[in-house]
């Protein structure tokens, strides 16, 4: 088995690994060619510190990592089903960090869903350690008794690059602000203002075109914050679609899970966010 950087190896053979190791996930996950080539470039995945091993030139597993500055991100650790079992995932960080270490990288980090005590194992053995725990909410609106009276409330659209907008908690590379301005120039993101009597209280970054929440804020002083919460999500389902995702928000920010709870969304899966220092 050979281990080898990918920026020599098609998009196509990435896709086709990837789909094929993940399968059978816990969540199963299958990306079409245009889905990998916008998550390369929203999280910045750099082909040249992303890896492969190949069985006779078969791309068999693979590890997708995003570079900013000094850190590395895991946006995909993958090996196909019959070639499981070989510590694949160790050799390639055994391959990586030698790397990594005389480039001056500092740390490398990454997601896992709680569920997957398999690879959770592996990652502690490799050498992440837990840093946080992260809430992955899904729902459909159901406010069909919902009565919006509230005059003083205003959503105004924004500009994503010309504001300064800062959540309750550091959001995760994917919902990070580089990584949805990346976003912004493949798919349709919007970004609202919250003012409540003229006062600014918060916003939503919402993508329309995979209906994920990437950022959202809402005042913990504000008053009757749920009706606010609702009002907001009422405006978005009526403009767009009343279907949500949201994603790794974290778990100790509990004025930010309020806001999903406030409009009986599921939490579906917990994550771990994993970090190695080199």
């Amino acid at each position: 088995m050979e281990f080898r950087t990918l920026e020599n190896t098609s998009l196509t053979e990435i896709m086709e690994a990837f789909n094929l190791a993940f399968s059978d996930y816990v969540t199963p996950l299958q990306l079409t060619l245009q889905q990998l080539q916008n998550k390369i470039i929203a999280e910045d995945i750099n082909l040249n510190w992303s890896l492969g091993a190949f069985e006779s030139e078969k791309l068999v597993g693979y590890i997708l990592h995003g570079l900013r500055s000094n850190t590395l991100y895991n946006g995909g650790t993958g090996v196909i089903p019959e070639f499981r079992g070989n510590k694949i995932t160790q050799q390639l960080y055994s391959f990586l960090l030698p790397k990594a270490k005389a480039e001056k990288i500092e740390c490398i980090q990454l997601e896992v869903i709680t569920e997957n005590k398999k690879a959770i194992n592996i990652y502690e053995q490799i050498g992440f350690k837990k840093v946080r725990t992260l809430n992955c909410y899904k729902g459909v609106l159901n406010l069909e008794s919902f009565i919006s009276f509230e005059k003083n409330l205003e959503f105004i659209e924004a500009d994503l690059n010309n504001i300064r907008l800062i959540t309750d908690y550091y959001p995760t590379w994917q919902n990070d602000n580089v990584s949805v301005s990346n976003l912004s120039k493949l798919e349709d993101i919007k970004c609202f203002q919250l003012f409540y009597q003229k006062k600014n209280i918060g916003f939503i970054i919402y993508n329309t075109t995979s209906r994920k929440i990437h950022q959202i804020k809402i005042d913990q002083n504000s008053s009757d914050r749920e009706l606010i919460t609702k009002e907001l999500f009422n405006f978005i389902s009526k403009k767009y679609s009343n279907t949500f995702v949201a994603i790794n928000i974290d778990y100790s920010s509990k004025i930010t899970n309020e806001i999903f709870e406030y409009v009986g969304f599921d939490c579906f899966l917990q994550q771990y966010e994993m970090l190695m220092k080199i």
